[in-house]
C-alpha cells in the first residue's frame, strides 16, 4: 500500500514539473499584448504603476492584476538601481517583453499550482491513484494550457476555486468556526478574482443547510464565513461603483451577442464537456458516468452521512454554476467553465480505473489494465507536447495569419494581399480580409505595378527567388517586416531568417 502511493506521487512530481514546463515554453513566445484579452489587464497594471489607486477599467477584479504589479514594480525598482536593461518593464512603446513574460510566468505558476490543489481537493474523496489521474487529465486539458500562458484571470479563479474547495470540504467534514472562516477566505479570494467565482458559495451553503439542527452555532459560522468573503473582495476591489457598472455592460454586451435561449446555453454548456478545448469526447463520457457513479454512492449514503455530504457537495457544484451561469446570461463561453475541469477531470479518473479495477477482478486482466492505462497517459501526453510545440513554434502561415491579425490597420475587409501558396495564411473567425486574400505560387509572377497596390504581401524567404523578395523589401518605403516572433517592425538590413516573412505596405 505504502509503495503505491510513493509510486503515485512520484508520478505526481513528474507531472507537475512537466506540466509547468510546457506551461512556461508557451508562456514565452509572442511576448506582446495582442494574445486573447490581455490589454485589458495591462492598461490596470500601467495605471497602477503611474502611481494611480484607481484601476484602468472593471473588467476584471483586482487579485487577477495586482500580483503582477507587484512583480513588475520589483523588477522596475531592481533596474533602477542596477541600471541593468534586461529588468526594464516599460520602454517608449508601452511594456517590454521581459514585463509580459513576468505577467505569463506567475500564469504559469498558477496553472502548475492549480494542478497541485486538483490533487488534494481529490484525497479528499478518492483513492490515491484516482487524484493523481484527476491531476493528468486537468494537466492535459487544451484550455488549461492556453490559460495558462495568458495574462487573464481564468487560470487563477480555477486555482482559488479548488483551494476554497478543499476548506469548504474540510468545514464539513469538521465544522468548526476557524475552519468556516477559512472557507470563506477561499470564497473571497474566488471573487476577489472574478466575479463568476462567488458561486462557489452556494454549494457550501447548500450544505451547510444539513447541519443546522446538528451543530451548534453553526449558522453563525456561516456568517462569518460570509462577513469573511466580503471583506477580502473590498479589499481587492474597493470601487463597486465601477464593478457595478462594468458587470452591467458585460452582461449587455453578452446578450447583444447571444443567438439562443436558457434551455439552448444550458445545451452548450453540456456540449462543453465533450469539446477538444477541454476533455473530448472519450473524458467526457468517462466524466458523464463518473458523475453518476458517485451520485448513487452519494444517495445511498445519504446527506446524515458526512462522506454522503460530501459527495453531494462536490457534484452540486458543476451543477449549480451551470444552471446559474445560463440563468443570468445566454451566452455561454467555454473559459467561464475552466474551473469546472478539476471537478469533472476527477469524475473522469474516479470512473476509468473503477472500470478497469472491476474488469481486472472478474477477468484477473491486471496486465490489460496496466496496458489501457499506460495506453492512455501515453496517448495524451503526446498529444499535448505536440499541442504546445505546433502553438509556440507554429509554421509559417499560422505566424502571417498572426501578425496579419495584429498588424493590418482598420478597415481590414476588402484588404487586397497576394500571398504564396506555401504559406498562405488560414484566416479563422471574422470576415477579416475577405475576397482580398490571392495565392499565388511565387509572387514575382505577378506584375510590380499590381504589387505596389497590395495591403500585404505574404512570402517564403527560403523561395528560389528570395533575392527578388529582398529587392521587394527595399523597395517599399518603411515596412513592416516579421520574421519568426514579432515583437516590432524590424528594418529590411536584419531580414535574412530563411523562415516565413509579411510586408504589410
Amino acid at each position: 500500500m505504502q509503495a503505491g502511493k510513493s509510486r503515485a506521487r512520484l508520478w505526481l512530481i513528474l507531472i507537475l514539473v512537466v506540466s509547468f514546463v510546457l506551461r512556461l515554453w508557451l508562456a514565452s513566445v509572442e511576448l506582446y499584448a495582442g494574445r486573447g484579452d490581455e490589454g485589458v489587464s495591462v492598461k490596470n497594471v500601467t495605471a497602477l504603476l503611474r502611481g494611480s489607486v484607481r484601476p484602468e477599467n472593471g473588467w476584471y477584479q483586482g487579485l487577477s492584476y495586482l500580483p503582477q504589479t507587484a512583480l513588475l514594480a520589483l523588477s522596475r525598482e531592481v533596474h533602477h538601481l542596477t541600471g541593468w536593461e534586461a529588468l526594464a518593464v516599460t520602454a517608449p512603446g508601452g511594456f517590454t517583453p521581459w514585463a509580459y513574460f513576468l505577467c505569463r510566468f506567475q500564469q504559469a505558476i498558477y496553472g502548475t499550482l492549480s494542478l497541485l490543489a486538483t490533487y488534494f481537493l481529490g484525497r479528499k474523496l478518492f483513492p490515491e491513484a484516482v487524484a493523481v489521474l484527476g491531476v493528468l487529465l486537468v494537466a492535459v486539458t487544451s484550455r488549461h494550457l492556453h490559460a495558462s500562458a495568458l495574462f487573464k484571470p481564468d487560470i487563477l479563479l480555477l486555482l482559488w476555486t479548488v483551494v476554497a474547495f478543499v476548506w469548504i470540504l474540510e468545514a464539513l467534514e469538521r465544522p468548526s468556526a476557524r475552519r468556516y472562516l477559512l472557507a470563506g477566505l477561499g470564497v473571497g479570494l474566488c471573487m476577489a478574482t472574478k466575479l463568476n467565482g462567488g458561486l462557489v458559495a452556494v454549494p457550501f451553503v447548500a450544505g451547510t443547510v444539513p447541519l443546522l439542527g446538528k451543530v451548534r452555532r453553526v449558522w453563525l459560522w456561516l456568517l462569518g464565513a460570509g462577513a469573511v468573503a466580503a471583506a477580502v473582495f473590498l479589499l481587492f476591489d474597493p470601487f463597486i461603483g465601477m464593478q457595478v457598472t462594468y458587470f452591467q455592460r458585460n452582461l449587455k454586451h453578452y446578450e447583444s451577442r447571444t443567438t439562443t435561449n436558457h434551455a439552448g446555453a444550458l445545451l452548450q454548456v453540456f456540449a462543453f464537456l465533450f469539446s477538444d478545448l477541454l476533455h473530448g469526447w472519450m473524458i467526457g463520457l468517462a466524466a458523464m458516468l463518473g458523475g453518476g457513479w458517485m451520485a448513487v454512492s452519494a444517495v445511498r449514503r445519504g446527506w446524515r452521512d458526512v462522506r454522503g455530504l460530501q459527495e453531494l457537495v462536490f457534484l452540486s457544484y458543476p451543477l449549480f454554476y451551470s444552471v446559474l451561469y445560463v440563468t443570468v446570461t445566454t451566452r455561454a463561453k467555454q473559459n467561464h467553465f475552466l474551473q469546472l475541469t478539476p471537478f469533472t477531470s476527477l469524475l473522469a479518473a474516479f470512473f476509468l480505473l473503477g472500470a478497469l479495477s472491476w474488469f481486472a477482478e472478474k477477468r484477473r486482466g491486471l496486465v490489460v489494465k496496466r496496458m489501457v492505462l499506460a495506453a492512455l497517459v501515453g496517448y495524451l501526453s503526446v498529444q499535448t507536447v505536440a499541442r504546445v510545440y505546433q502553438q509556440a513554434v507554429p509554421e509559417g502561415r499560422a505566424r502571417a495569419n498572426r501578425l496579419l491579425h495584429r498588424k493590418m490597420p482598420e478597415p481590414r475587409q476588402g484588404r487586397l494581399i497576394y500571398a504564396e501558396a506555401a504559406v498562405l495564411p488560414v484566416i479563422e473567425g471574422k470576415a477579416f480580409f475577405a475576397g482580398g486574400l490571392l495565392p499565388f505560387d511565387q509572387l514575382e509572377t505577378i506584375p510590380m505595378e499590381a504589387l505596389d497596390l497590395a495591403d500585404a504581401e505574404v512570402f517564403s524567404l527560403s523561395a528560389a527567388g528570395s533575392t527578388f523578395y529582398r529587392g521587394r523589401i527595399a523597395a517599399v518605403p518603411g515596412p513592416m517586416f516579421s520574421v519568426g516572433k514579432p515583437l516590432s517592425p524590424l528594418p529590411s538590413h536584419e531580414v535574412d531568417d530563411p523562415r516565413a516573412g509579411t510586408v504589410l505596405s
